[in-house]
């Protein structure tokens, strides 16, 4: 679960994935210049591609004062969750993802997805734990993004719960062809993912860890 307090017009976005082009990090960034609201984005991962990375940070210069990017660089696995878990939601326009172990983790975390349509995890919208989008609607995306941002605390608990419910369905199974059989089945079979109810400043890039 996010750990975060979510409160309507904030939002705190996370990108975990290896910097190269096809990750499309640049295009999250562009896609972030234009929503409104406090936005905060977290980049984890390593620089395979220095020269898209450049790119990147050329971008990230001309933000508008309301969008703080900070870099993170590499980091472990067993820090993924608490990472994930402080952000809100789980950003990747990725041009293509034979599976996506980040999508998984991040259901896990209760970090809802906004992703691309070119992933095995389609459907997220229908389930309420975030959007899978085409590349080429740029405004889908932004009007995606700003929803993100404009959700407030009560509904941002139920889509995390639900993200997290379906992370755990999926981490259950023992294989990547198990996973995304049982992704398949929960949409097209209508599994519940609801979890039980129980009773009673300026724009920066800041390296780290």
């Amino acid at each position: 679960m996010g750990s975060r307090p979510k409160a309507s017009g904030a939002a705190r976005f996370v990108f975990l994935s290896r910097i190269t082009r096809k990750k499309n990090l640049l295009v999250a960034i562009e896609l972030l210049r234009s929503v409104e609201g406090l936005v905060e984005l977290e980049i984890y991962g390593p620089v395979i591609d220095a020269a898209y990375w450049r790119e990147c940070l050329a971008l990230v210069g001309k933000m508008p004062p309301n969008v703080i990017v900070m870099y993170r660089g590499p980091i472990a696995h067993d820090r993924v969750p608490a990472a994930l878990g402080a952000n809100h939601f789980f950003l990747l326009p990725t041009a293509s993802e034979n599976f996506g172990h980040a999508i998984v983790e991040a259901l896990l975390a209760g970090c809802p997805l906004v992703t691309s349509d070119q992933t095995p995890w389609l459907g997220l919208s229908q389930r309420g734990v975030g959007w899978d989008l085409p590349l080429h609607d740029a405004k889908a995306w932004r009007d995606a993004l700003q929803t993100c941002v404009d959700m407030d605390a009560a509904s941002y608990q139920q889509t995390s719960l639900r993200a997290s419910a379906l992370g755990a369905q999926i981490a259950a199974t023992d294989t990547a062809a198990e996973h995304r059989d049982l992704f398949r089945s929960i949409f097209e079979r209508g599994i519940s993912s609801e979890p039980a109810r129980e009773s009673g400043s300026p724009n920066a890039v800041g390296v780290g860890s």
